[in-house]
């Protein structure tokens, strides 16, 4: 997870094979396991969507997907159940819960789709745009110098056949902190134009004076972060302090399982399990709290 966050994705096909995040005391000695990942491809846009909607949301992917949710015969029909358990684990309300569905099976998923889609021959040329792994971005702003876009100054009519060299560097320093290269586009509606859009089972919408500027945007080069310590930085002592050893009024783990994380950590004996018990850490474990109140 870390690695992800700092460096980038390792493996498009790995995912965590369960429902409950490990114990820190799972933890121990993990520096020692080699792990191999493997980094595979994305999956495209109606992959993600078939993984993570249940059939209720069907209307979101395209046709030719919707019976894999829904149809008893679908040969990934148990990837959506209508009936599950639910993991209160302690928390007040269901949606704090854990749902234990099962896990997606990415190849038998894909083969589904494939065939349900006929290699793509099933999807109008709108969801194939719709499915590509990246494409072309566009910008939408307003032509207004209180956003604070470097790009309110360009040329109003930010037409592609007009700006034959135009590319611009884009700083929205006070609205939507974006950086990256825009260019002019060919075909889009130009200031001051009358618009109008058909939109499927919707009125048609009309706009008198267009206001709102289309540019291409190409996202800023990616930059790995470096994850090091600053020179000459100062690290503090690794100490536990008495609370941490000999606090037992622990939520979920009844005290007892914290105090043995402890103790095996520390390579000490508290004398607190068997006393927590019975109601409390009693005279002995102050004794002991007493001789070991801080552990380098």
């Amino acid at each position: 997870m870390l690695y992800y966050y700092y460096k980038g994705c390792v493996s498009w096909d790995w995912y965590y094979p369960f429902h409950y995040a490990p114990f820190t005391s799972d933890l121990i000695n993990c520096d020692r396991v080699n792990v191999e990942f493997k980094l595979g491809v994305p999956s495209r846009p109606f992959e993600q969507l078939m993984s993570v909607f249940p059939q209720q949301s069907g209307h979101a992917i395209p046709k030719c997907y919707r019976h894999l949710q829904s149809d008893s015969k679908s040969p990934i029909i148990d990837f959506y159940p209508t009936d599950f358990r639910l993991d209160i684990n302690g928390a007040r309300y269901a949606w704090m819960g854990v749902d234990l569905l099962p896990f997606i099976n990415r190849e038998r998923l894909l083969k589904a789709m494939n065939k349900a889609d006929d290699g793509y021959a099933k999807l109008t040329q709108e969801e194939q745009e719709r499915n590509k792994l990246t494409g072309d971005i566009s910008l939408f702003f307003e032509l207004d110098e209180t956003t604070g876009s470097t790009l309110s100054k360009l040329p109003a009519s930010l037409n592609a056949e007009e700006q034959k060299d135009g590319v611009y560097q884009a700083k929205f320093s006070q609205k939507d902190m974006v950086e990256g290269k825009c260019h002019a586009l060919s075909g889009i509606d130009k200031i001051g134009q009358k618009v109008s859009r058909i939109i499927e089972n919707q009125p048609c919408i009309i706009v008198e004076n267009n206001q709102v500027a289309e540019v291409g945007f190409v996202h800023p080069e990616y930059v790995e972060h470096k994850t090091v310590l600053l020179e000459n930085v100062r690290l503090p002592l690794r100490l536990i302090e008495e609370f941490e050893i000999y606090q037992i009024d622990r939520r979920f783990f009844q005290g007892e399982s914290s105090i043995k994380m402890v103790e095996k950590v520390l390579n000490i004996e508290t004398g607190l399990v068997k006393q927590y018990r019975y109601g409390g850490a009693g005279e002995h474990g102050r004794n002991f709290q007493n001789c070991h109140a801080r552990h380098e």
